[in-house]
């Protein structure tokens, strides 16, 4: 912002001692432009002495009137005589100024008023009446205007730079904004760049301060001033310093405390290594020993070492293993104990449970579990009880009150047959290889929700539509990460067997090059394991850590069965229907434990066997399996029940 200076102007009346007529900017009285210059009304002194002398008090014969304004009435000139007084272009119409002063030039007594842009010392020196002076102190030059006031209304006072005067502006623009020259904006600078100038911070280095530089900001939208100071450079303020940087103990360093550094990480003085602070140890980074990270622990995994909240096992409490999660990159210690195991706190339990009543569990009421399911105790521990997926003929023979006929044959329990019977917005929908029919929402992934029935996914977490909630959304091995940072809402990592570039890509943080492709695996070598476990591919395309419990043996984690699988303290062949193919759902057969069974292509001996209501004896292999159909009028009008061979049982065909 310029700032207008003025001064005022003393017209001498005498040349060792004098009284003068006061004026200041533009109501001086003295001041005027050379077409209408002030006079005494005509009145001379001739060229002679005063012609009265009072006791040494020479007087301009009573009183000289100076266009009526100011008088010399009385006014003492101590003997001294008119000529040569200084009158700085006033004239007095007949008065002889032989020897008036004009700044050392004599133009019969009239100073010339300075130019638009002429260097100035004060208002009355220029035509205009203005006197401004630049910014950052330098020289004063005559603009067109000095204060906003001096404008018209929307207009303001602003140097323009192409003219080099200040002048009015109609209207002014603030950051960010299109301009032509720093007098269209607040700040002052237009910064040139691309299609046109953008008004910012600064136009050229030189607005900047010491080791500063003026760069265009993208996110900003307008040039900046920013550090120059490389890591390690002499510093007096963070400005001075590269981007993400800081001034510290007059040094450009990484970090200025430990808050400035990654989580757990400790903002060291190293001025005597590198020459700055940086920060070390903080969680994720990399490491040799415990000493090296901030919290101590140093865990050494199979794709290197990093600190962590744990190294080992050892380090965490009760019921609790040291694990790494390839997000966020770093181990911890997470609970290992299975449904109904004995806990003190949700930290005891594996991801995904709770701990109620002193028991691992699914849930601790029915509000708890979804599709109308019943939150009951089984295995001393409280699991969600629900017959969705199961066979059906009528409602009747559902709890949630919904049969839904499967896209291919059979019916099964549903949450709903119908939109209708779902909430307004939501529709019902039995996706492909669905176990049962659901009611999902229109909610794109990262959409804002305040429940999964406002979802096409199904599933809200942390107030966003996602892939899932928790880690057994997800498929086995894989986990469910918070990624609303990136992809905007919880996506689920790759499970066990599914494709992977590199570990982050998998739940388990390892990706395995089985030699056909690479696949995320549990383990790569017996030392990824439990003390008493495998690392075994089998005939899968990925490796599990797997234990010596056959089924229907005592277990406390997956881990300690062949099957994978720990359910309600037994070895078992699932866990729930996501852990089985074809439409075979997760149950207890009366063996003590559960299994897929009841799937497409499952043998059978009667239609209560399979999930479909559908045992087909084959023509051919003479042998019962689980299908689309059992004869003929299971199909509908103009369709056969036959065997296909590439399913593997039969279906409906025109």
């Amino acid at each position: 912002m310029r700032e207008l200076r003025r001064s005022c102007l003393w017209v001498v009346l005498g040349v060792v001692v004098g009284l003068g007529l006061w004026g200041c900017g533009e109501d001086d009285p003295v001041y005027q432009s050379p077409n209408n210059q002030m006079s005494n009304n005509g009145t001379s002194n001739n060229g002679g002495s005063n012609n009265a002398i009072n006791n040494g008090r020479v007087t301009n014969n009573g009183r000289v009137t100076n266009n009526g304004r100011v008088t010399n009435n009385g006014v003492s000139n101590n003997g001294v005589t008119n000529n040569g007084v200084l009158n700085n272009g006033v004239t007095n119409n007949g008065v002889s100024n032989n020897g008036v002063l004009n700044n050392g030039a004599t133009n019969n007594g009239v100073v010339e008023p300075l130019v638009l842009g002429a260097v100035c010392g004060a208002d009355v020196e220029c035509g205009s009446g203005h006197c401004v002076s630049a910014e950052g102190g330098g020289e004063a030059r005559c603009g067109a205007c000095g204060v906003d006031g001096d404008c018209g209304g929307g207009q303001a006072c602003r140097l323009d730079e192409g003219v080099g005067y200040a002048r009015c502006v109609d209207s002014l623009s603030g950051l960010g904004t299109m301009c032509d020259a720093g007098a269209d904006c607040d700040s002052g600078h237009c910064f040139a760049g691309g299609a046109g100038g953008v008004c910012s911070v600064c136009r050229v280095s030189a607005d900047c301060g010491l080791q500063q530089e003026c760069v265009f900001s993208p996110p900003e939208g307008w040039a900046v001033c920013v550090g120059t100071g490389p890591l390690g450079a002499s510093c007096q303020t963070d400005g001075q310093c590269g981007p993400g940087t800081w001034c510290q103990a007059g040094a450009c360093s990484s970090c200025r405390t430990n808050a400035d550094c990654t989580e757990g990480g400790l903002c060291v003085d190293d001025t005597g290594g590198v020459g700055y602070h940086v920060c070390a140890g903080g969680l994720g980074d990399a490491c040799q020993e415990g000493r090296d990270c901030g919290s101590g622990a140093c865990y050494a995994g199979s794709n290197g070492s990093v600190c962590s909240e744990c190294a080992i096992t050892a380090n965490c409490g009760l019921q609790q293993a040291c694990t790494y999660a390839p997000r966020p990159g770093w181990a911890s210690c997470v609970g290992t104990g299975a449904l109904g195991a004995a806990c003190m706190d949700e930290s005891q339990c594996r991801v995904g449970t709770r701990c109620v009543d002193g028991a691992c569990s699914e849930c601790g009421t029915d509000a708890d579990c979804a599709g109308g399911a019943s939150c009951v105790v089984e295995g001393g521990a409280r699991v969600c009880q629900s017959d969705l997926g199961a066979a059906c003929q009528d409602a009747g023979d559902c709890g949630s009150g919904y049969c839904h006929p499967r896209l291919i044959g059979g019916s099964v329990c549903s949450e709903c047959v119908e939109d209708g019977d779902c909430g307004q917005g939501a529709r019902c929908d039995l996706g492909l290889g669905a176990p049962y029919a659901r009611c999902v929402g229109s909610g794109d992934l990262g959409s804002a929700c305040a429940a999964g029935i406002e979802c096409a996914s199904g599933t809200c977490a942390g107030g966003v539509c996602s892939q899932c909630g928790v880690d057994g959304d997800c498929l086995m091995g894989g986990a469910c990460f918070d990624d609303r940072a990136g992809e905007g809402y919880f996506v689920c990592l790759a499970g066990y067997g599914q494709p992977c570039d590199v570990a982050g890509d998998c739940g388990s943080g390892i990706c395995l090059d089985n030699g056909l492709y690479r696949a995320c695996s549990e383990c790569e070598s017996d030392g990824d394991c439990g003390a008493t476990q495998s690392c075994v591919q089998g005939l899968s395309l990925y490796r599990r850590c797997l234990g010596n419990g056959d089924l229907g043996e005592m277990c406390g984690a997956d881990g300690d069965c062949r099957s994978g699988y720990c359910t309600s303290g037994v070895c078992a062949g699932c866990r729930d229907d996501s852990s089985c193919n074809n439409g075979a759902t997760c149950r207890d057969g009366g063996s003590g434990y559960v299994e897929c069974g009841g799937g497409f292509g499952a043998r059978c001996s009667g239609g209560a066997e399979c999930n479909s209501g559908f045992c087909f004896t084959s023509g051919m292999q003479w042998q019962q399996v689980c299908s689309d159909c059992g004869e003929h009028a299971d199909c509908g009008a103009n369709r056969t029940c036959e065997w296909d061979f590439l399913q593997g049982r039969a279906v409906c065909k025109p």
